[in-house]
C-alpha cells in the first residue's frame, strides 16, 4: 500500500515539475529580450525564439556561429573582449549594434556571465540582450529639445541686448537731432548757407539712423 502511495506521489511530483518546465519554457520563448548561450570560444549554442525573429536567421544558420559575427565590423572586437571579460571576471556588459540578416542594425545592451561546472571550470557563457532602439530615440529627442532650448535662450538674450541698445541709441539720436535743429536755426539767423547745408546732412543721417531703431525693437 505504501509503495503504491509513494508511486502516485512521485507521479504527481513529476507531472508538477513537467508543468513548471513547460511554463518556464513558454516564458523564455515569449519574452521580448534575446536569451543566449555560447561556448568558451564564443560560438552560439542555444537561444530563444526571439533571437531568430529579430536576427532573421533560422536555427541551422545560428547554431555554432561565432557570436561576434552578428555585429557590425567596428563592434566585433568589443564583443569578443566582452566575452573574454565575462568568462574571466564573472560578468560583462556592453552596447553594440546587432546586424540582422537583411542588413538592418539594431542597438542592443548585452550582459553575460559564465556557466561553471562542479569544479568551477567555465563551460560557456549565458546572457541576455535588450533592444535599445526606443531608449536611444528618446535620448536623441531629449538632446534635440535641449539644443532648441539653448537656442531659444540665446535668442532671448540677444533680443534683450538688442532692445537695450535700441533704446539707448534712440536717446542718443534724439539729442543729436534736437541739437542739430537748434544749430540749423542759428545758421539761418546768421545766414550761413554752408553751415546750414552741413547741418542738414547731419540731420538726414540722424533720421536714417532713427529709421533703423523700429526693426531693432520689433526683433527684440
Amino acid at each position: 500500500m505504501n509503495a503504491l502511495w509513494e508511486k502516485r506521489e512521485r507521479g504527481r511530483a513529476q507531472d508538477a515539475l513537467a508543468a513548471v518546465m513547460r511554463e518556464r519554457s513558454h516564458i523564455i520563448e515569449t519574452i521580448p529580450d534575446l536569451l543566449y548561450k555560447i561556448d568558451v570560444e564564443g560560438n552560439l549554442l542555444l537561444w530563444n525564439r526571439q533571437a531568430e525573429i529579430i536576427s532573421g536567421y533560422n536555427a541551422e544558420e545560428l547554431f555554432g556561429r561565432s557570436a561576434s559575427s552578428f555585429f557590425s565590423a567596428h563592434d566585433r572586437v568589443r564583443v569578443e573582449e566582452a566575452i573574454v571579460a565575462a568568462i574571466t571576471n564573472g560578468y560583462s556588459e556592453l552596447e553594440a549594434d546587432l546586424v540582422t540578416k537583411d542588413g538592418r542594425t539594431i542597438p542592443f545592451h548585452f550582459s553575460g556571465s559564465p556557466i561553471l561546472d562542479q569544479n568551477g571550470s567555465v563551460l560557456g557563457l549565458t546572457g541576455i540582450g535588450r533592444d535599445q532602439t526606443e531608449r536611444r530615440r528618446a535620448e536623441e529627442e531629449r538632446s534635440q529639445l535641449h539644443k532648441q532650448l539653448e537656442q531659444a535662450q540665446k535668442m532671448e538674450l540677444f533680443g534683450q541686448l538688442t532692445g537695450g541698445i535700441a533704446h539707448d541709441f534712440n536717446n542718443i539720436l534724439a539729442a543729436i537731432l534736437g541739437f542739430t535743429q537748434l544749430a540749423m536755426g542759428r545758421a539761418e539767423m546768421l545766414e550761413d548757407g554752408a553751415l546750414n547745408s552741413y547741418l542738414y546732412e547731419v540731420e538726414r543721417a540722424g533720421e536714417r539712423a532713427k529709421s533703423m531703431i523700429g526693426p531693432m525693437l520689433s526683433f527684440s
